[in-house]
C-alpha cells in the first residue's frame, strides 16, 4: 500500500499502528476529519513515507509530529 486516507470516522490511530509499512509514502487524513489523537511512533520506520495531510478540522496536538522522520513533509492547519 503506497497511499492510505485515513477516514473520517477513525479518531484515533494507535501507536505503531502503521510502523515499518515499507510501501507507505503518503497519508491524507479526511477533510472531514476530527482526529483526536495519534499514538507514539504510529508512523515510525515508515521509510518510504514522504508526505502526510492533516486537515484543519483535526484536533492533533503536535507532540506526535516529533517521532515523524525528518524528510517527511507534514501539511499541518495552523494553531496544531
Amino acid at each position: 500500500m503506497e497511499n492510505y486516507k485515513v477516514p473520517a470516522s477513525v479518531k484515533k490511530i494507535n501507536g505503531i499502528a502503521f510502523h515499518n509499512a515499507k510501501n507507505l509514502k503518503n497519508v491524507t487524513f479526511a477533510k472531514n476529519s476530527s482526529r483526536e489523537e495519534i499514538g507514539e511512533n504510529a508512523f515510525s520506520e515508515c521509510k518510504a513515507l514522504v508526505k502526510i495531510t492533516i486537515p484543519a478540522s483535526s484536533q492533533l496536538p503536535s507532540l506526535w509530529l516529533s517521532t515523524i522522520r525528518f524528510n517527511v513533509k507534514c501539511t499541518v492547519p495552523r494553531g496544531i
